[in-house]
């Protein structure tokens, strides 16, 4: 039997490569989104106690508390605009990744024709070989046979 030799082995191997390199982009983007927004809730937490902090405070510390609220309200607003653009990148990689998964599998399906197909003609051949076997033999019985 023959060895099976893929011709489009390595356009195969790139695009595992390809899915590979899409899956680790997409990896670290959801990692950069979980980080991003771990600090949009320690800023919002942030907030909520400045809130819950002051009760009976003087007005220049209430002025202080009105500003620094105002800033870790415009920081949520950041973050929030953070959150959305990697969210849209991760959209990006993941539509990446899925289109390098189906070229991927379309490589591998025709791989896997492209073997049984071997597989069939390889025992076709097979199967010749043992049959032009057999009637060589039967024939070089008979005409032994003959002789007798």
């Amino acid at each position: 039997m023959s060895k099976f030799k893929f011709y489009l082995e390595p356009v195969l191997k790139h695009r595992q490569t390809c899915e590979e390199i899409a899956i680790l982009k997409h990896v670290q983007a959801q990692k950069e989104y979980s980080q991003n927004y771990n600090r949009l809730c320690m800023i919002k937490n942030k907030l909520v106690q400045t809130d819950l902090n002051y009760n009976n405070i003087s007005s220049f510390d209430y002025l202080n508390k009105m500003l620094y609220c105002d800033y870790m309200a415009e920081e949520v607003k950041k973050q929030e605009a953070v959150l959305e653009k990697i969210n849209k990148k991760i959209e990006i990689y993941k539509n990446n990744v899925i289109k390098a998964m189906q070229e991927r599998s379309i490589m591998d399906k025709l791989k896997e024709k492209k073997f049984v197909t071997h597989k069939i003609l390889t025992q076709v051949t097979e199967q010749k070989q043992s049959d032009e076997m057999a009637i060589h033999q039967y024939f070089r019985r008979d005409d032994y046979g003959d002789a007798y």
